[in-house]
């Protein structure tokens, strides 16, 4: 069995021999790796950050860049030599030699997240749900479990937490590079918490994501009740046998 998940897909895709769906990648793995412990969640995410191409690799920086990215979503494998070679970082994707493209602004209307995002957050949301402290000393869920995608009139609050002084805190989770708009969904959950539940308790909000437009960095420099913190993925290994 391939050892990791970037690993069966490369496999898929060079045996394969061709331009392939993530479905047929998928359907692939599962077939010749019965035992497989990866999610159809997990090995989608992978097929995106193994691409060199694809707009959001750069979310996944860990892993293996051996895909390219065609029509309708497909990947085959890449061929430096007829796609020429590219550079994936915070910026994006391009090809070497290439301009870094001018950050563009994203309307919160144009943003639909993928499943390998949504994946992502989610995972990012259960673990800081049992480690509110790596965060900040003292954060707690508010009453529990409740504090977890938290219904307020502007939408769901990724965590609701309380500090130490049962102020509440607002935690904002992307899994990739957080924009300006993610400042005006903050500062919305904020005005509803305060009216709603804080009436005599001061609110905040923490943004956590991989990397964040300059412009949301800019505009928060001068918001006290914003924080920008920057989340690293960590590999821990266990030996089974």
């Amino acid at each position: 069995m391939a050892e990791t998940c970037s690993e069966a897909i490369r496999q898929a895709v060079t045996e394969l021999g061709r331009v392939v769906s993530t479905r047929e990648i998928i359907n692939y793995i599962y077939r010749k790796h019965p035992d497989h412990p990866w999610k159809e969640s997990t090995i989608r995410a992978h097929i995106i950050g193994c691409s060199v191409n694809h707009s959001s690799s750069h979310w996944y920086p860990s892993f293996p860049k051996f895909l390219f990215t065609v029509e309708g979503g497909k990947v085959r494998l890449h061929n430096p030599e007829t796609d020429g070679k590219w550079i994936v970082d915070n910026k994006g994707a391009r090809r070497v030699g290439e301009e870094v493209p001018e950050e563009k602004e994203i309307l919160e209307e144009e943003y639909l997240p993928d499943e390998a995002t949504i994946s992502l957050e989610r995972d990012l949301e259960n673990f800081l749900l049992t480690k509110l402290d790596v965060v900040e000393k003292g954060l707690t869920t508010f009453e529990g479990q409740t504090g977890r995608q938290f219904q307020v009139h502007s939408g769901r609050i990724d965590i609701l937490a309380q500090d130490k002084d049962e102020n509440f805190v607002i935690l904002e989770l992307k899994a990739g590079t957080a924009t300006e708009s993610v400042l005006a969904q903050v500062l919305a959950y904020m005005a509803d918490v305060k009216r709603e539940l804080a009436k005599r308790k001061s609110v905040r909000g923490i943004i956590v994501a991989y990397d964040f437009a300059e412009r949301l960095v800019v505009a928060t420099s001068l918001l006290p009740t914003i924080k920008l913190m920057k989340y690293k993925v960590n590999f821990e290994f266990e030996e089974v046998v």
